[in-house]
């Protein structure tokens, strides 16, 4: 009896392990909201203003990287929530912002992350998580 119950602990420990370790799920992309070159979440396709942020935010961002990928026509902007989450005080939507890829032939599809977009659903202004620094600074 005891060994079961050790052996199911065990199977429960990496079983949940293993859910953790698996990739973000993007399924909701399937069916998105279009909108020229951008897809949204469609859970979240109502909230206009937030929506607005991130758009107004790829449109003028001086990260050399989305600067490089608005260049490209090919590339359609795509975010999804991440998750929500309590920081500094703040109660923070983190969007995440990106863009799927693939091989020739249209294979081995991919999402690129560009970032993460915090959005502060009370003040409603975006911050942009600053991988470098592990902090999150205020986009204007």
């Amino acid at each position: 009896m005891k060994n079961r119950l050790t052996l199911s602990f065990i199977v429960s420990v990496v079983m949940l392990s293993l859910l953790g370790c698996s990739e973000p799920n993007t399924q909701n992309l399937q069916t998105p909201v279009e909108n020229n070159s951008y897809a949204v979440d469609p859970s979240y396709s109502k909230l206009d203003w937030c929506n607005d942020l991130i758009r107004d935010y790829i449109a003028r961002s001086k990260d050399e990287f989305l600067v490089l990928d608005r260049q490209d026509t090919s590339v359609h902007f795509e975010w999804y929530v991440d998750r929500i989450e309590n920081e500094n005080g703040k109660k923070f939507m983190i969007f995440h912002l990106g863009h799927e890829v693939s091989d020739e032939g249209n294979t081995n599809v991919r999402f690129v992350t560009s970032g993460w977009l915090y959005i502060d659903s009370l003040s409603r202004k975006l911050y942009v998580y600053d991988i470098a620094k592990d902090t999150i600074v205020l986009w204007n």
